[in-house]
């Protein structure tokens, strides 16, 4: 990210953070924080107030002040004071519909919107559910919304939804309790959250952050527990991406994959840097980045993570979802100094996810041996330039030819599933204990690091279809078996000091 980037922002952070002095407490206009009364048309009206007098701050005091949708205009703070708690409305009739899907807080085609404070925006996300399913059981909603045994995410409010807005400040409020994604920002330039706390593992589906086409990010100091993704940035527009993003010194632990790029990549992902990130109890994959519906990714580092507890490692991957695409790419991607420890469930026993509406989530395929990093260009459409520099991984190892065995000889055998929803374990039982790396060109790693806390009966690392591969300065221990490395159809490898803790043939090279 530019240097003159970074400046601008902590200049308008500055700015505005000295808005105009107009500034009017929602009481004024008969708000009631008694955790009952519907205060809808009270902070509108505030808002709107705010905005016509060219700008200021809408103050929630201290209290429980229910609402539905609110809609946030040019020039306007919402400031929610310490004890403030805005309790999104349990009936579903109150919300409104953004560009994107239902929210709480909106705004749309705006500048210099803020919303800041000590307080907590609350959506109340089983109650909402409750009153959603009662309504599509009585047909006032349409039952096509009801589909995986829950309702969908279309009617499922979140707790902000932000599209075509400019200077963007979030600062220092708590996000619990959505009914689906938390908060969602769309197509916004200049944007700055700072400071925001998320809890929400009630219900489905709760990605703690989603970046849609948005330019000109910092994402910093924040800390997010979510049930679904922690912080996903998404292309939904090809005409569109994601660029100039910059996430530090942020903690989080997810229901799903932790940080993730690429769910949905239309447009593409340019020039994001990940700095200082501690990942915790997380159900998929520590670091997922991928390109599944054309598009591309370009220029991403990634660097100073620390993983605890989670199932899955590094997720990169090609896929081709989008069959009126054409097929997207990946290069230039940077991985560096990053301590991992993966479990086989990384899962936290303190998540609750209810068991109305619809069986248990996390049920587990067939029996299955513990999933590898994984690096998965397609035939014809390889990843390249990525390097892995002082990595440390910590694998649960375990694996056991009782359980699944796949020969080296029969790479083939493993399916690239480019059609279906990226995963982590969408390509099912793997060769390698460590990393399984095909179709790449341009491959380094550089002082890497791998240990099992149980003994695993395959191979730590598969390089399938890879040209000019680097490996400088491995050390594997706790294996069981040897060779640590296989090479098929590798073309161009330089590998150098490998340490091993058995004594033998490395490396088998095969074509």
């Amino acid at each position: 990210m530019k240097t003159s980037l970074l400046t601008f922002l902590l200049i308008y952070t500055t700015l505005i953070s000295c808005m105009s002095q107009n500034t009017v407490d929602i009481r004024k206009f008969g708000a009631v924080g008694d955790a009952r009364t519907l205060n809808t048309e009270s902070i509108q009206a505030a808002i709107d107030q705010v905005a016509a007098s060219g700008g200021g701050s809408v103050i929630i005091p201290k209290g429980n002040f229910v609402t539905g949708s609110i809609m946030l205009k040019d020039d306007v703070e919402l400031k929610l004071e310490e004890g403030a708690v805005l309790l999104g409305s349990t009936d579903f009739n109150h919300y409104k519909q953004g560009s994107h899907w239902y929210a709480l807080v909106l705004s749309l085609d705006a500048k210099n919107v803020r919303i800041s404070g000590e307080g907590v925006i609350d959506g109340q996300a089983l109650d909402l559910v409750d009153d959603v399913m009662t309504k599509l059981t009585r047909g006032e909603i349409e039952a096509s919304q009801y589909r995986r045994n829950r309702p969908n995410e279309a009617v499922r409010p979140q707790l902000i939804e932000f599209t075509n807005v400019s200077n963007v400040t979030i600062q220092d409020v708590t996000l619990r309790n959505a009914s689906g994604w938390t908060q969602t920002y769309i197509n916004c330039d200049s944007l700055l959250l700072k400071g925001v706390k998320v809890r929400c593992t009630k219900y489905w589906n709760n990605d703690g952050l989603d970046l849609v086409d948005c330019t000109n990010v910092v994402v910093e100091d924040c800390d997010i527990i979510s049930e679904d993704d922690g912080i996903c940035l998404k292309s939904h527009d090809s005409s569109r991406i994601c660029e100039n993003i910059v996430i530090r010194n942020c903690k989080v632990s997810s229901g799903s994959s932790a940080f993730k790029l690429g769910t949905a990549s239309h447009g593409g992902f340019k020039n994001i840097r990940v700095d200082n990130l501690y990942i915790y109890d997380t159900f998929r994959s520590a670091i997922a980045l991928m390109v599944v519906d054309g598009g591309y990714m370009k220029d991403v580092e990634i660097s100073n993570v620390t993983v605890k507890n989670s199932s899955g490692s590094f997720f990169i991957d090609i896929g081709h979802r989008n069959q009126k695409a054409d097929i997207g790419t990946i290069e230039n991607i940077r991985l560096n100094n990053i301590d991992m420890e993966v479990n086989l469930d990384g899962k936290n026993i303190n998540y609750h996810r209810p068991n109305f509406h619809f069986p248990p989530r996390g049920e587990r395929p067939a029996p299955h041996n513990p999933y590898p990093s994984t690096i998965s260009g397609l035939p014809g459409h390889p990843i390249k330039n990525i390097s892995f520099t002082d990595v440390t991984v910590k694998y649960f190892g375990g694996g056991k030819k009782q359980v699944a065995h796949i020969s080296t000889d029969s790479l083939f055998q493993v399916p690239y599933n480019e059609k279906k929803y990226p995963e982590f374990h969408m390509f099912g039982e793997l060769p390698a204990s460590a990393f399984f790396v095909r179709n790449v060109e341009g491959i380094q790693f550089k002082n890497l690091n791998i240990t099992y806390l149980e003994p695993d009966y395959r191979p730590a690392f598969i390089f399938d279809k890879v040209r000019d591969l680097t490996i400088n300065e491995l050390a594997v221990t706790n294996i069981e078996n040897l060779p640590l490395v296989v090479l098929n159809e590798v073309q161009g490898e330089k590998i150098k000091n490998i340490k091993a803790s058995l004594k033998g043939d490395i490396i088998k090279k095969q074509n």
